[in-house]
């Protein structure tokens, strides 16, 4: 089985019945997802005021974009852009993370 990103209804759906007191090996029952899966995202993606679908997007968005697997194709997308807009990008997105390796 290939990797599927979360979707923000799911993200909705965990945070609901998460809240209802479900377990998380019942929740991955119920979505068809893994309960590995739902134990990741609510460690990854939650605050200090607890899981946010909002946040956990943004959150998980924010890792993806800095991944080191992601910005290792950077150069060739770069010598693809014929206007240079991957290049501005890739400056401002720098200033984020400067480590070549994921936190």
């Amino acid at each position: 089985m290939g990797y599927q990103k979360l979707t923000q209804t799911q993200r909705y759906q965990i945070h609901a019945r998460y809240d209802l007191g479900i377990s998380q090996r019942q929740i991955g029952r119920e979505l068809g997802i893994h309960s590995s899966t739902i134990s990741r995202e609510l460690r990854r993606n939650a605050t200090a005021s607890g899981y946010d679908p909002e946040q956990a997007l943004s959150l998980s968005d924010h890792r993806r974009r800095t991944s080191w697997k992601w910005t290792r194709h950077l150069p060739s997308m770069i010598a693809a852009s014929p206007n240079g807009s991957v290049r501005t990008r890739v400056r401002s997105r720098s200033a984020v993370s400067s480590r070549p390796w994921p936190a």
